[in-house]
């Protein structure tokens, strides 16, 4: 089911895009590629970049079901990539392949920056600084108790699996995916999940 990070990803039809980006004073040189459903393979075009106007931006890696406390919700709660048992793969694969990488680029780059959801807000401003305010004094420890506090307020339960399900009415496959989505957000999670503060991943080290 889960691939290798370090495994080669293969595909029978590969096309070359060509350079699409190539800036003056270039020492990164990034591949990339996209699937496209018309040209029925793998898109792969090379770029030339710049390092001092290049930023790596790692999107959204959240810290749940790790160090941190914040858990998925039980017992049939699906956050993140899926199942606690997807999110430890993310995060072995975020440990042992994407981290390396981004710290082999310090240096390199200009900036390396971290999204998470929500607001700039009094707990998170204690462990990262932000572009949008001014560089402040960070306190992690104080800022683990009070997000700590946040979770103990919390309770990360969601509702049981229906039983049965009662189909009466046509047309059966609408109503069934009415009574069965693929995806209860607010049943299985809990109504107030995703006001919760999400941190960084634990494995982060920013």
């Amino acid at each position: 089911m889960w691939g290798e990070p370090e495994e080669e990803y293969l595909y029978d039809k590969q096309y070359d895009g060509g350079v699409l980006l190539a800036e003056e004073s270039s020492d990164i040189t990034v591949k990339a590629w996209g699937y496209s459903y018309n040209a029925r393979g793998i898109i792969q075009t090379v770029n030339y970049l710049d390092g001092a106007a290049t930023a790596i931006v790692l999107v959204h890696p959240w810290g749940i079901d790790d160090e941190n406390g914040l858990n998925s919700p039980e017992p049939c709660g699906a956050v993140f990539m899926g199942m606690p048992e997807n999110n430890a793969v993310y995060r072995k694969h975020l440990k042992e392949t994407t981290l390396p990488f981004i710290e082999s680029m310090r240096g390199t780059v200009a900036e390396i920056l971290y999204s998470l959801p929500g607001h700039e807000d009094e707990v998170r401003k204690l462990f990262y600084n932000s572009v949008t305010g001014e560089e402040h004094q960070l306190d992690p420890e104080k800022g683990m108790r009070e997000y700590q506090r946040l979770l103990e307020g919390y309770k990360a339960s969601g509702a049981e699996l229906k039983q049965e399900l009662v189909l009466n009415r046509e047309p059966l496959k609408q109503q069934y995916l009415v009574e069965f989505p693929g995806a209860d957000l607010s049943r299985y999670e809990g109504e107030d999940f995703w006001n919760i503060l999400f941190l960084l991943s634990s494995e982060i080290n920013y």
